[in-house]
């Protein structure tokens, strides 16, 4: 068995529900809606059904995020969670990086008072912990970079070491196009070894999207638990190991 202090490594975050409790991608994502700046034919490209959604989208409509939420949930049921994150980005297009930025600075300070989000600080004193004995401390997120690096200072990471979904920018507007690789699945892993070259010592996460970057892990993949005894137990058989979720 290893210990922290041996020599210096690496840790990988997933973000939501790992290092906080709750979605704040999600919660960014519906807080955008009302927000979208797009055009409503470009808007509307997006959905089974153009011509209603491009209906709700003109009238800025009560009914329009309980829309997006049926085509989001009808996508995962019919191809799965990464086609949805994938379809999902869109939703963070058509802002300057700076202004997505301040709009997730926002977000994150309404969704802690009204305790939709909590850090968890059992996670804030293991990153303390680590960086002081010299380790480095990474987030590898689905969500948007530039909205999860607005915020990564409250679980004490620097900014430059959120590795997230990366949209294109386009006449310095963030547009839907994600830059591969995509921070899903095994894109996590991918993503980690083309900025630091190797894969982290220690990853943590929650979910099978989190699952390559668990088993990827030099030393220890850690899963913080939810409520899917199924998937703990297959990550138990694959050797990671099982943190009970934190009240």
């Amino acid at each position: 068995m290893f210990t922290i202090r041996e020599s210096p490594g690496l840790a990988a975050f997933d973000f939501d529900n790992t290092m906080i409790q709750n979605d704040f991608g999600e919660e960014l994502m519906v807080a955008l809606i009302p927000e979208l700046p797009l055009d409503p034919e470009k808007f509307s490209s997006f959905f089974k059904n153009p011509q209603k959604a491009m209906e709700l989208y003109k009238n800025r409509s009560s009914e329009l995020s309980s829309f997006i939420w049926s085509q989001y949930n009808s996508i995962y049921s019919e191809e799965g969670m990464e086609a949805a994150y994938r379809w999902s980005s869109f939703l963070f297009s058509g802002h300057p990086p700076d202004q997505l930025r301040d709009f997730s600075q926002k977000t994150w300070q309404k969704c802690l008072s009204s305790q939709k989000i909590s850090v968890f600080p059992e996670i804030l004193d293991l990153v303390d912990f680590l960086r002081a004995n010299h380790w480095e401390a990474v987030i590898v997120t689905a969500s948007p970079t530039v909205g999860i690096r607005a915020i990564a200072n409250h679980v004490h990471v620097p900014e430059d070491k959120v590795l997230g979904m990366d949209l294109d920018i386009q006449n310095g507007i963030l547009t839907e196009t994600i830059l591969e690789p995509f921070t899903y699945g095994s894109g996590k892993v991918s993503k980690l070894a083309l900025h630091k070259n190797k894969n982290a010592d220690l990853s943590f996460g929650d979910s099978i999207n989190d699952l390559p970057l668990l088993k990827s892990a030099q030393k220890l993949g850690i899963l913080i638990e939810r409520n899917d005894p199924a998937f703990t137990e297959s990550c138990k058989s694959s050797g990671i190991r099982i943190q009970k979720r934190f009240l």
